[in-house]
């Protein structure tokens, strides 16, 4: 990922690998293991997920593979598999469902599941005899890293998964279908699931080969990404999703869109009381969208600089532009 807003794998940058190469060199890993050894397997989607482990079992016929997958949170990862585990112990141990422990990325490495993950370490060799492969979401695999190096410290090997172009576009229309929807309308928890799931889509998009990259649907995620930010007051963060959208727009020559983009990013200046700023982008944003004809959206640029100088109590030019209405985002 080359990305500063989304590069969260802080400790090093993946080389992404196609995944018959990826699955190969796993499959090799599990075949000389001898005893434990800790595997993370990132993979954003659930369905790749199932995907690639039959397609890995497949590789590994002779072993008895234990898939335990947890759908609740669970407080302790050492205890937990203890409580699960097969007798006699199998030759390899795949888990999934971790994310359900770390339901938020943003403080994900904060929480007494990682914290505990660094405390038992050295116990984990004792109660798994064969190999551990952890599958988990991106942002999980950051929160380890960040919050339990010491656990992160003994792996044995990091594999990354990308999800194939066709997967991604259909997850990606999944998390934005329905133009109608708006993120004040999401619940706290559900912006910040939302926030993780978008974050780990354009992270899919970041490892595809760049042909196969679209372009479009990472605008259009971003933009998302950046309106849901935004009503968290993310400022920073919703300020790097909305200019990065807007590079897009502006290949792609899409006015409408620039004018939506410029309008969204003024509304993050003006929260953050950058006038100068926050005024250049609701111009620009207003002569667009009367140049494309778009009335209602005139309507809210207008409003938006009237809200611009009441913030100054300029109280004058406030009444001219539009009162005291406005903070209003494009979409």
């Amino acid at each position: 990922m080359s990305n500063d807003a989304f590069a969260i794998s802080e400790p090093f940058e993946p080389t992404a690998l196609d995944e018959q190469t990826e699955l190969r060199t796993l499959a090799r890993a599990l075949e000389f293991a001898q005893g434990f050894k800790l595997l993370f397997a990132r993979c954003n989607q659930r369905d790749q997920r199932l995907r690639i482990v039959n397609a890995l079992r497949k590789r590994i016929p002779q072993f008895t593979v234990q898939e335990i997958h947890f759908d609740e949170p669970i407080d302790h990862l050492l205890d937990a598999l203890r409580e699960r585990l097969v007798q006699p112990p199998p030759d390899v141990v795949f888990v999934s469902g971790l994310e359900y422990s770390l339901p938020t990325a943003a403080d994900a490495h904060e929480t007494p599941f990682v914290a505990s993950l660094n405390a038992a370490r050295n116990s984990f060799p004792q109660i798994l005899p064969c190999p551990l492969v952890l599958w988990m979401p991106e942002y999980v695999l950051a929160a380890i890293m960040r919050g339990a190096p010491d656990f992160f410290s003994i792996r044995s090997g990091v594999y990354y998964f990308a999800a194939t172009p066709r997967e991604t576009a259909a997850f990606a229309e999944s998390l934005t279908a329905g133009e109608e929807w708006q993120a004040a309308n999401l619940t706290f928890a559900e912006k910040q699931e939302r926030i993780g799931a978008i974050e780990n889509l354009i992270a899919d998009y970041y490892a595809l080969p760049s042909a196969h990259r679209n372009n479009r649907a990472e605008a259009h995620l971003l933009k998302r990404l950046g309106n849901l930010y935004w009503t968290l007051g993310g400022w920073t963060k919703a300020e790097r999703c909305y200019q990065q959208s807007l590079k897009f727009y502006r290949q792609f020559d899409d006015r409408a869109g620039e004018g939506r983009l410029l309008n969204n990013l003024g509304e993050v200046y003006r929260r953050q009381r950058r006038w100068e700023e926050a005024e250049q982008c609701h111009r620009q944003s207003l002569k667009i969208k009367r140049d494309v004809g778009d009335r209602i959206g005139e309507g809210i640029a207008l409003g938006n600089l009237g809200s611009i100088y009441s913030g100054q109590k300029q109280w004058a030019k406030a009444e001219q532009w539009g009162g005291e209405s406005g903070g209003e985002l494009s979409g």
